[in-house]
């Protein structure tokens, strides 16, 4: 009885040690992630950080982009990734500056380098993607806005933008004083 008994118990350890090291794994690659976001640089305020872990997409004809900020750009067709246009690194926000980030490293082009997207980033009311094109073989461009992106300028032109606009309604709607009751 002694005999068969081993093996059954040396079963059950080792399955412990398969979802211990599971676990493990797992954890580590939290941790490496969390350690990840916190050498990303969000912009000078943290900012940007909203927009890590959302995507975006753009339709362009027969294939749609998406845009992963801090992580990925992809084109698409249906669901099918085409080509990987590029990841996010450390150093991708160009020039330090806040206007431009630089996704390198993506799927190499059948006659040429990786595959690289630059994004320039522009405010607005919502996230969302809205240009993209190949000025270069394997070289592609996006226009992505943000309300992460406005300044106090921008701010205060939309505000000034809002009360002329405003005020253009409020007199249309406003009763003509040359107009006569004719009842």
């Amino acid at each position: 009885v002694l005999c068969c008994a081993v093996p059954a118990e040396l079963q059950e350890m080792r399955a412990e040690s398969k979802k211990l090291n599971d676990k493990k794994r797992d954890l580590e690659r939290r941790i490496e992630e969390i350690k990840k976001r916190t050498r990303t640089d969000y912009g000078p305020h943290g900012e940007f950080r909203p927009a890590h872990g959302t995507c975006l997409t753009v339709d362009a004809g027969e294939y749609q982009y998406e845009l992963c900020p801090f992580d990925r750009v992809t084109q698409k067709q249906g669901s099918r990734v085409v080509a990987e246009l590029g990841k996010w690194q450390d150093d991708s926000w160009e020039g330090g500056r806040y206007g431009t980030m630089v996704y390198k490293g993506g799927q190499r082009c059948w006659s040429g380098p990786d595959r690289q997207t630059t994004v320039t980033v522009e405010c607005g009311a919502a996230p969302a993607v809205h240009t993209v094109s190949e000025p270069e073989m394997c070289k592609y461009a996006m226009t992505f806005s943000t309300p992460a992106a406005c300044t106090d300028a921008d701010l205060k032109s939309a505000s000034e933008t809002l009360r002329v606009l405003r005020e253009g309604a409020s007199q249309s709607m406003a009763p003509n004083a040359a107009a006569k009751d004719e009842l």
